[in-house]
């Protein structure tokens, strides 16, 4: 009782200062009578608050507790595979690294057991090359830095605070096994070659996906104009080259790997003795633009996972996420195929190799959970293009993990009370660096820059829809889903609750989540900083790019 009688107080205080500072700006700025908005910091307010609209119907996605794959073997020793003996070398890549009020920044390099000594193990160049299909492809030189993501943000609360218990993510129970695969969620396999451009392949690979979970069916960008964006072999500059950047699609520009390698500004050029091209060549900018004009999302939040922490990375996949992931690799991966194909078990960290991929689906069972890999080695690698990955292999050589968000066209003026028309199912507002606070009675809307009153079961608006009309409404989605926009989506369990390391409170209903930041906490400059995030996407991030919402 006393900790609903402080968070009712804290709530009551921050609304009333909330909309006293609201009554001052109206007082002490000159507005037109028939401005259809006023402003409270970033949040438009609407003179006269509209209903909620009434969702569509729901469209259930697959249910993976009848999905049930094939019993997996374990995994080969990595010394049964064949091994090429070349040398090569590891450069350092050092990157700036922003700071950020109330939480621990830059982040750090994931804390692993002690990797052993590198030593040369490479094909030819100096980071590796293997063949597949009988054509070289690529492996990068894993550096400190090749998968730390300067910008990403982190979550602020854990996600077991909004989960039913043991064994559930959110509200909704965890199935044995995931595959995106099944769903038809999953872009295409692309084949990199011998390019280092895996950092590229599979970003596009992450934001394929992050499109189907917004519109239902995958996007197949053009990994040439994402490559043609920073063309250099790290994460960091995959993310920071790309932002703000729209997507065109693959048809626009295909895939070349003689003109991706004439870009290629590592500090090698494997690639080039390979095909014969020099690097290191200016980019078509006036193609890149052209092909942008035509771009069908843009990058949103990035959101980094717990280092190491595989229970993360498995809900994120329950919540229809890809994850995007560095890891150590062996040569000898490059051997890996066949029908449900395993990656050998191994500890791969003494070899100074890199490769970024993404993780599609999961699968437990007696001897442990198998993680779904979507490689960019063509689809004469693995399974067409896939293979599962044992959870001891993935923990020893999970270097750094990722869920990627995107924006797509359609969302309203951040001004406009009402959206033209749905947008996208869980599509937050971008992440927001100087986020304030709305009157009493109102929440800001989770995908509007907008103050709207709550739903009725404590949830923010959507693009002013509600999920339920009522608390505990049917929704027509199953246990532990929410209709959000028409698409039944992971919700969070009802409630509110108060974060004991940082003072963060939440009020969460099945549609989402509003968070109150004290002033001072990731960046909050006001005394309250208020910021709702939608079902999926409830759970609350910081970074340098201000507070977002993730998976």
């Amino acid at each position: 009782m006393k900790t609903h009688l402080r968070w009712h107080g804290f709530l009551a205080l921050s609304l009333i200062g909330a909309l006293s500072a609201f009554l001052l700006d109206c007082e002490t700025q000159t507005r037109p009578r028939s401005a259809p908005v006023q402003m409270s910091g970033v949040y438009a307010v609407p003179q006269s608050y509209p209903p909620p609209a009434a969702p569509p119907p729901p469209v259930q996605r697959p249910w993976y507790a009848a999905f049930t794959p094939p019993t997996l073997p374990p995994p080969p020793p990595i010394s049964s595979f064949r091994l090429p003996q070349l040398p090569f070398g590891l450069p350092q890549l050092p990157f700036p690294l922003p700071q950020i009020p109330g939480l621990t920044w830059p982040p750090q390099p994931a804390s692993t057991s002690t990797p052993p000594a590198v030593s040369p193990a490479g094909g030819a160049g100096r980071c590796g090359q293997g063949m597949v299909g009988g054509e070289p492809v690529a492996m990068d030189c894993m550096t400190p830095t090749y998968g730390l993501i300067s910008t990403a943000s982190q979550y602020l609360i854990s996600r077991r605070a909004f989960a039913a218990g043991p064994g559930y993510e959110g509200a909704e129970p965890i199935p044995a096994a995931v595959d995106h695969r099944a769903d038809g969620t999953e872009g295409p396999i692309r084949n990199q070659g011998p390019v280092g451009a895996c950092t590229g392949f599979s970003l596009a690979a992450a934001i394929d996906h992050a499109i189907a979970t917004s519109r239902g069916t995958p996007g197949a960008i053009s990994v040439m104009e994402v490559w043609g964006h920073y063309h250099f072999p790290a994460m960091d500059s995959a993310v920071e080259g790309n932002r703000g950047k729209p997507f065109g699609p693959e048809a626009a520009w295909p895939y070349d790997k003689r003109q991706a390698c004439a870009w290629y500004s590592g500090d090698d050029c494997d690639c080039g003795a390979t095909l014969g091209v020099a690097c290191d060549q200016p980019v078509d900018t006036a193609r890149l633009a052209q092909v942008e004009a035509n771009g069908i999302a843009t990058l949103g939040n990035v959101t980094r996972l717990p280092d190491g922490n595989l229970d993360d990375i498995k809900a994120a996949l329950v919540k229809g996420q890809d994850v995007w992931f560095a890891m150590y690799v062996d040569d000898r991966l490059t051997d890996v195929s066949g029908p449900n194909a395993v990656v050998p078990d191994g500890d791969f960290r003494g070899t100074g190799q890199g490769h970024a991929m993404v993780i599609a689906g999961y699968k437990t069972q007696s001897n442990g959970t198998y993680y779904l890999l979507h490689n960019s080695w063509s689809t004469s690698w693995g399974d067409n293009g896939y293979a599962w990955i044992l959870d001891t292999t993935l923990r020893t050589n999970l270097k750094y993990a990722y869920v990627v968000d995107v924006s797509t066209p359609g969302a309203p003026a951040p001004s406009q009370p009402t959206p033209p028309s749905p947008n996208s199912p869980g599509q937050a507002t971008p992440p927001i660096p100087n986020a304030s606070y709305c009157p009493a009675g109102s929440v800001p809307d989770s995908g509007m820059l907008v103050c709207l009153p709550p739903c009725p079961d404590g949830s923010p608006r959507h693009f002013n829809t509600c999920a339920q009309a009522a608390p505990g409404a049917p929704s027509g989605c199953p246990q532990g889903q929410i209709n959000v926009f028409g698409l039944c989506v992971a919700s969070p369990v009802a409630g509110l609750g108060t974060d004991a390391a940082t003072g963060i409170k939440h009020q969460c209903g099945a549609g989402g989540c509003t968070y109150f930041v004290p002033g001072g906490v990731a960046g909050c400059q006001a005394p309250v900083c208020m910021r709702s995030c939608p079902s999926p996407k409830y759970l609350l991030t910081a970074g340098p790019l201000g507070l977002g919402c993730s998976e």
